[in-house]
C-alpha cells in the first residue's frame, strides 16, 4: 500500500504511518529477549561485573551482600524484593541491564528537613504514616547510574521499552504505588523525551559529589591541587588537627562490640539529619559486609589527650572499593568533640587519602553536606530520577506541609 501511495505521489494516511511505526517496535522487540532473575547468583559475574562494576556499589559482590542484608528480616522496612533484569539482542549482548528493589520508601525523602521533622514527629505514632511500597532501579544503600543502557545499539529504545514494561508489571504484582529511574547526570533530551512519552515524571535528586583529580602526589601536592579558600580551611580545620587523631582501616569483622560502638555512632549521624530521610539500617547490614572484601571501614579516634577516650572511635566510615572508585556510603560519628576538632571535616580529608593509597582515580562522596564536601575538590554533579506514581495523595499532602512550612518562615 506505501508503494501505491507513492506511485500515486500521494501522502500516506496517518493510519498506515502508526500501523507501519507499529510493525517495525514489533520486529525490533521479537530481536530482543528479556531475561529476568531473582538472585545476584543466577547472573554471570563477568558479564554483571563488566557492566556495573565501574559505576557504584552494585557490582557482583556488592549485590550478594545487600540480598544477605534485606532479606529474612523483622521489619517490613529491612525486608526488599530483587529482581534483575537484561535485555540482550540476538546477539546475546545486552542493550540495557539493572536490577529493581521493591522497598517501603519514607514518601518525605527528599523533602525539606523541616517536613521531615514534622513527619517524624507524626511516626511516633504511626511509625509508618506517609510511606510508600516502590519498585525503584537500584537501591535506597545504592548510588549511581544503576540503568545500563548501550547507546551505541539501534534497539536501545525498544530495549528500554522492554524493561519499563517490566517494571511496570512488578509494580502490580507487588502492589506498589511508584515506580521510580533514579541517578541520572547531566542532561539527556532523548532520554527525557522518551521516559515522559512512558508516563514519566522528571524530578531533581540532591547533587551528588565527586573528587575527580587525584593527579597529586602526597600532601603538599593535595594541597595545591585545592583552591585558594578550599586551601584556607585546610590550614585551620585539617592540618591543625590531623596529629590529634589515629587513623585505622578495618576490612575484617572487628566483633559484635566494636560493630555495636560504630552502629551507635551510625544512629548519632542519623538523628542529626534530616536532609536525605529515610529508614535506619537494619544492624545486620554491618555484620554482613565484611563477609565481602570490597568492604573497609575507615576509623577516626581521638587521642586521650585531647579528649579521646582508648579505643572508642570518634567517627567510621563504611567504603566500598570497586574498579576505579572509592565509594564512602555511611558515616558514624560522635558529635562531642566536632566543633573543636572539625572531625568531619578530618573524615572527609583522609577519606580522599585513603583512595589516593588505593591508586583509586575517583571519591564517590555521594549526596548531601555539598558545601563541606567542596573544601575536598569535590565537584557537585546535578543529578534526577523519573518517577510514576498511581497515587498522588502522599505528595500533596507533603506538598500542603511544605507550603505551609515555608509560609511558617516567612512570617518568622
Amino acid at each position: 500500500m506505501e508503494d501505491i501511495y507513492k506511485a500515486f505521489k500521494m501522502p500516506i494516511p496517518e493510519e498506515a504511518e502508526m500501523e507501519k511505526a507499529v510493525n517495525m517496535v514489533i520486529q525490533q522487540s521479537l530481536a530482543l529477549k528479556v531475561s529476568h532473575y531473582k538472585e545476584i547468583g543466577d547472573l554471570d559475574k563477568t558479564e554483571w561485573d563488566a557492566l556495573m562494576k565501574d559505576r557504584g556499589t552494585f557490582d557482583w559482590e556488592g549485590m550478594k551482600t545487600l540480598e544477605a542484608s534485606f532479606t529474612h528480616n523483622q521489619q517490613p522496612e529491612d525486608n526488599w524484593i530483587f529482581d534483575y533484569v537484561v535485555i540482550r539482542d540476538n546477539n546475546g549482548k545486552p542493550v540495557a541491564a539493572s536490577f529493581l528493589t521493591t522497598a517501603l520508601w519514607k514518601d518525605d525523602m527528599l523533602s525539606p528537613a523541616a517536613v521531615s521533622a514534622h513527619v517524624e514527629e507524626q511516626r511516633k505514632k504511626d511509625p509508618y504514616y506517609l510511606t510508600t511500597r516502590v519498585v525503584s532501579v537500584g537501591s535506597l544503600l545504592t548510588e549511581g547510574e544503576h540503568l545500563y543502557i548501550d547507546r551505541t545499539s539501534p534497539l536501545w529504545k525498544e530495549a528500554l521499552q522492554l524493561f519499563i514494561e517490566k517494571a511496570y508489571a512488578l509494580q502490580e504484582q507487588y502492589k506498589a504505588g511508584n515506580v521510580i529511574f533514579r541517578d541520572f547526570q547531566g542532561t539527556d533530551p532523548a532520554l527525557d523525551s522518551f521516559m515522559v512519552d512512558n508516563g514519566f515524571i522528571r524530578i531533581s535528586m540532591p547533587d551528588t559529589n565527586i573528587v575527580e583529580n587525584m593527579d597529586w602526589n602526597g600532601k603538599e601536592g593535595y594541597y595545591t591541587a585545592l583552591s585558594l579558600r578550599s586551601r584556607q580551611h585546610y590550614r585551620e580545620d585539617v592540618r591543625k588537627h590531623e596529629s590529634k587523631f589515629e587513623v585505622a582501616v578495618v576490612n575484617q569483622h572487628p566483633g559484635a562490640s566494636v560493630i555495636d560502638d560504630w552502629y551507635g555512632l551510625y544512629q548519632q549521624v542519623k538523628s542529626h539529619s534530616l536532609e536525605l530521610n529515610t529508614f535506619d539500617l537494619p544492624r545486620k547490614w554491618f555484620d554482613r559486609i565484611f563477609e565481602n572484601g570490597h568492604w573497609e571501614a575507615l576509623v577516626l579516634t581521638l587521642k586521650p589527650e585531647y579528649g579521646g577516650e582508648a579505643g572508642r572511635p570518634v567517627s567510621v566510615v563504611f567504603n566500598y572499593t570497586s574498579g576505579g572508585n572509592y565509594a564512602p556510603m555511611v558515616i558514624g560519628m560522635d558529635y562531642t568533640h566536632n566543633k573543636k576538632y572539625k572531625i568531619y571535616r578530618q573524615t572527609l580529608y583522609q577519606l580522599v587519602m585513603r583512595a589516593k593509597a588505593l591508586n583509586k582515580a575517583k571519591v564517590c562522596l555521594g549526596f548531601a553536606a555539598s558545601v563541606e564536601k567542596r573544601k575536598v575538590n569535590a565537584r557537585q554533579v546535578p543529578a534526577f530520577a523519573y518517577i510514576h506514581s498511581r497515587d498522588t495523595f502522599n505528595m500533596e499532602v507533603l506538598a500542603g506541609l511544605k507550603e505551609s512550612k515555608t509560609a511558617f518562615s516567612r512570617q518568622s
